[in-house]
């Protein structure tokens, strides 16, 4: 059934079969119960949800140059909506390696299954340099983390994001003991 209710001439709200839209509204006041219906769209710009890690105390994770070592202590899942964006970023802490000419770089993934071993996909284009590199030319690194990943595939469902790491020449650890906090966060958002 349809039907209209107006006010002062003017339609305020409207029925067609089991919706309801309100019409020319400017101020409803508050909404104090409800909830937001799938079919609803954001506006571009707006996030979705956002989520955030931070890293326990005395996590330690060596790792050389052999390949990429994952540090599930950043693993954060989601569930994705189609057609939005995530991004990922680690902060603070700090990167630590005792020897000269030193390097490590760090690239975030992303799986939808239950390990990365397969079912991994780079956040980054280039699988050897990652999303970071950091450098040290004297006796020793220790630089904190700011990295962040840009999601912009077209997926939904739950996925698991992740951070790597690996040295150039040697050994580099990843802790937040003696070094400050180590948060990892993401942001799914309407993309502009």
């Amino acid at each position: 059934m349809a039907g209209t209710i107006k006010l002062d001439g003017t339609t305020f709200l409207s029925k067609s079969g089991s919706d309801f839209t309100l019409n020319n509204v400017t101020d409803i006041g508050s909404v104090t119960a409800g909830t937001i219906g799938s079919s609803v769209t954001f506006p571009a710009g707006h996030v979705l949800q956002m989520k955030a890690v931070n890293i326990p105390t005395s996590q330690t994770i060596s790792g050389g140059s052999t390949g990429w070592t994952g540090v599930s202590q950043t693993d954060i899942t989601l569930n994705r909506n189609s057609g939005t964006h995530v991004l990922y970023c680690l902060q603070g802490g700090g990167a630590y390696s005792n020897s000269s000419g030193r390097s490590m770089y760090t690239i975030g993934r992303r799986t939808s299954g239950s390990t990365y071993t397969g079912t991994e996909v780079d956040l980054s284009t280039d699988a050897d340099e990652g999303n970071s590199r950091v450098y040290g030319a004297g006796a020793a690194l220790l630089v904190p983390f700011s990295i962040s990943c840009f999601d912009s595939a077209s997926i939904s469902g739950d996925y698991t994001y992740r951070f790597f790491y690996r040295g150039a020449g040697g050994d580099v650890d990843f802790q937040k003991s003696d070094r400050g906090d180590i948060t990892a966060y993401i942001m799914e958002f309407n993309p502009s």
